[in-house]
Parts: C-alpha cells; sequence; structure tokens
C-alpha cells in the first residue's frame, strides 16, 4: 500500500503495516498526483509547478523498494510523457530542458538510473534560417507546437531501433544512442498507432 502523509510517502506492507520504505522528498502527495505505470512496478509523482515552470516536473519510483529511478526536478527537464521499454529494460522521457522552446529525447537505464542519452535536435526548428520577422514568428511557433508528448508507446524492433509517433511526425530511431534513422511528418494529430501488416514485412 502507498500512504501520503504531510511528512512523507510510504510503502507500507498489507498484512501487516510494517513500512517497507520512506520517502520524505514527496510529503502531501494528492491522489491525483500519483499514477502507476500500467503493467510495471513503477509509478510517476507530479509535482506542483513552479513559479517559472509551464511543464510539469516529475518523478518516477520504483513502488516494490521506493528507489527513485528518474527525478524531474534534479535533471531539470519538465516532463511531456515518459515511456517505459520493458524489453531493453529503458526508460524513455520527451520533456524539456528549463528555458528552452523545444522538446528532447532522454534515455534512462531503469536499474540504475543513469541517463544513456539524450537527443536535443530531434524536434528543433531552426528559426535562424526563417526568412524576415514572419518567418521566424513562424518557427518559434512550430517549435511550439512540437512541445508535446507522443501520441502512442514506443515500439521497440529486434535490431535496436524503435518507432515513436509524435503530434507532427513519425519517426525511427536507434535506441542504443538516440540517432535518427528516419523522420516523417505528418498531419497533425492527437493519437497515434503503430501497425504492422501480416502479409508484408517491414509495412
Amino acid at each position: 500500500i502507498i500512504v501520503s502523509t504531510l511528512d512523507a510517502l510510504y510503502g507500507v506492507q498489507p498484512n501487516d503495516g510494517r513500512i517497507l520504505w520512506e520517502n520524505k522528498a514527496f510529503p502531501s502527495i494528492g491522489p491525483d498526483q500519483f499514477n502507476e505505470v500500467p503493467g510495471t512496478e513503477f509509478a510517476t509523482v507530479t509535482y506542483a509547478k513552479d513559479g517559472n515552470a509551464t511543464i510539469p516536473m516529475q518523478a518516477i519510483l520504483e513502488v516494490v523498494e521506493g528507489k527513485i529511478l528518474f527525478d524531474s526536478q534534479k535533471e531539470q527537464i519538465g516532463v511531456l510523457s515518459r515511456h517505459v521499454l520493458p524489453a531493453s529494460g529503458r526508460l524513455l522521457i520527451i520533456g524539456a530542458k528549463a528555458g528552452t522552446l523545444s522538446a528532447s529525447l532522454f534515455m534512462y537505464d531503469i536499474i540504475s538510473g543513469k541517463q544513456l542519452w539524450a537527443n536535443h535536435d530531434l524536434f528543433k526548428t531552426d528559426a535562424s534560417s526563417a526568412k524576415g520577422f514572419f518567418g521566424k514568428l513562424q518557427a518559434v511557433g512550430q517549435q511550439l507546437g512540437n512541445l508535446q508528448s507522443l501520441t502512442s508507446e514506443p515500439v521497440e524492433l529486434p535490431d535496436q531501433s524503435m518507432v515513436i509517433t509524435h503530434p507532427n511526425y513519425i519517426i525511427r530511431l536507434n535506441s542504443g544512442d538516440g540517432k535518427v534513422i528516419w523522420k516523417n511528418a505528418i498531419e497533425p494529430s492527437r493519437a497515434g498507432r503503430v501497425y504492422f501488416s501480416p502479409y508484408k514485412k517491414d509495412i
């Protein structure tokens, strides 16, 4: 049982009430701030936004021992979405560093919490190449439009790559280093789903 008090967040053994772990970094967490990650032993804790933040800060913890795998505040990353990759034992975060207008991808090892790589250029629009004031304004608008979460869970492929869907793109990445294999713009969308044809390979 996960219990929130004014002082801390606790993991409690349900059959005898024994406290398994305590985390004082998360006092007074409301039910709407705590969410399980479906199909995993992980949960997310969303902080109240600070005065300058426009994107929620979020922590991800393993609920059996209370270990923090990712801390948005420590990493200075506002979280747009997070995705557990069970096949590779990794955690994919799409978020934004403080003071930036574009989203980045961050890959973490789920056991150690170590950042494996970051891709800051995936959703970046080159405002410097835009012509005139309105061109630059449009480029900034595009960056803000890219500041969104993924629209589906990433699909891991056997060759250490993955396919992700974003409101404006579908992208295939090398999951080992974050390099783009291909990236295609799509009509803006609210939801995505990756299907594979049973009749033709690689379709």
